[in-house]
Parts: C-alpha cells; sequence; structure tokens
C-alpha cells in the first residue's frame, strides 16, 4: 500500500464512476423495504377514544358559569390518578370478559396504552391491534367499562366520553412510504462504502500522470499495446 495523500477531489470525481451501481443497490433496498412491508411485516390499526374528568355531578356547566380554577386543578389532579385505574387489572379482566377476547392481561396491557393529556383534564385510550374491528371495540369498552367502574371505585360520577373510536380504515403500522426512504438512503450509504473501500483499495496504475506522481519521476515513453490496436 502507498503512502499517496488522498485527493478528495480525484476521489469524488473516481467515486462518480460508481454513481449508477450506487443507485442501482439504494433501488434493490428499496424495493425490499417495500416487500418486506406488504408481504411480510403484519399490518397493525390504531383506535383512540377520549374521556374528559369533569364536574362531580357528572354534568359539565353549559355555559361555563360555575366552573373555578380550584375545580379545574382538582379535576386534572385526578387525571394521573384515574388513568392508573384505566391500566388496572381489574378493567383490563371486565374488557377481557364483556368481549370475550382470547388474551390475558399481559397481551391486553401491550394492545393499551392510556395517555393524560398534559395540562387538560382528558385522558386518551389509544388501542394498537392487528383486527381493525378488535382494536375498536377494545377502546370503546375500555372507556365505557372505565366509566361504570369509576362510579363504584370513587363514588363519584365525573367521567365523560367525548369521542368514540372509529373503525380505522388504513393501518397506522407499517408505514410503507418511511420505510421505502428509509432502504433508499441505506442503499445509497452502502453503495458509496463500496465503492469508496474499492477505490481505497485499488493500487494500480490507470494513467502516466499516476506513475509520475507516485515515483515523483517523468514518463519518459509509453509502451504500446498492440491487442488494443495501439
Amino acid at each position: 500500500m502507498d503512502e499517496r495523500e488522498i485527493d478528495l477531489v480525484e476521489l469524488a470525481k473516481k467515486l462518480k464512476k460508481h454513481i449508477f451501481s450506487v443507485l442501482c443497490i439504494a433501488i434493490i433496498f428499496a424495493t425490499l423495504s417495500y416487500a418486506a412491508s406488504i408481504f411480510i411485516i403484519k399490518p397493525k390499526y390504531e383506535a383512540v377514544t377520549t374521556m374528559i374528568i369533569n364536574n362531580t355531578d357528572g354534568e359539565i356547566d353549559k355555559q361555563y358559569e360555575n366552573v373555578n380554577i380550584d375545580q379545574i386543578n382538582a379535576n386534572r389532579a385526578l387525571v394521573s390518578t384515574y388513568s392508573e385505574i384505566v391500566k388496572s387489572k381489574g378493567i383490563a379482566d371486565k374488557v377481557i370478559n364483556k368481549l370475550k377476547l382470547d388474551m390475558d392481561f399481559g397481551d391486553f396491557s401491550q394492545k393499551v396504552s392510556i395517555e393524560p393529556v398534559k395540562d387538560t383534564q382528558i385522558i386518551s385510550v389509544k388501542v394498537v391491534d392487528t383486527v381493525p374491528e378488535r382494536c375498536m371495540d377494545i377502546a370503546n369498552a375500555t372507556s365505557m367499562v372505565f366509566k361504570d367502574s369509576i362510579t363504584k371505585i370513587m363514588s363519584v360520577d365525573n367521567v365523560k366520553i367525548l369521542d368514540k373510536a372509529n373503525l380505522p380504515e388504513e393501518p397506522s403500522y407499517p408505514d410503507i412510504k418511511k420505510n421505502i426512504s428509509l432502504g433508499f438512503m441505506f442503499g445509497l450509504l452502502l453503495g458509496f462504502v463500496i465503492s469508496l473501500i474499492k477505490e481505497l483499495s485499488d493500487t494500480t496504475f490507470k494513467t502516466t500522470d499516476d506513475i509520475a506522481e507516485a515515483f515523483d519521476i517523468p514518463v519518459l515513453g509509453i509502451v504500446p499495446d498492440k491487442s488494443k490496436g495501439e
């Protein structure tokens, strides 16, 4: 291996010769990512329902006449407590029994996530499942079971369902466009790395200028290659 300094401009020119190969590798990986997203990765669907913690009498003041900041703060403080109750095994078991689901609490917990909306009185129940109908049913059943159970658990009726979950029409996972883009970018990177290694490991002389630069001597003559008609 010689100790010639790497000329970045010259190296860029050499890499430019491999641009077609690099693009081919990128397209191949993008195609593989697309195929994996369609035929290998199992699609998952997402359904969301939201609930609000309102006044303890179960009614939201229509004109907001009697709402005060202390009551709003008290309701917000309950959101974290209620979120833990929604995630509890007791609520999960009731939903599983109601829908006759073939799963245990561990499976249920992996599908259902509870997300309190920051600085609000709203709790979001998100369900991710491979079956869109079951995804919607679990989301709606969880909010309904929780609403009915909280009256007995906390002796209050202050939960109102804002939005019911709808049947998801398109899968939320995998993100096919994102996977194709990542596959293409990975292919580009891999192609350039392969080309770079190939160029840096090539110690052969291609031109008389390479010889003159390597040995710091002038080239006095060239032997013609008759096989090439020179």
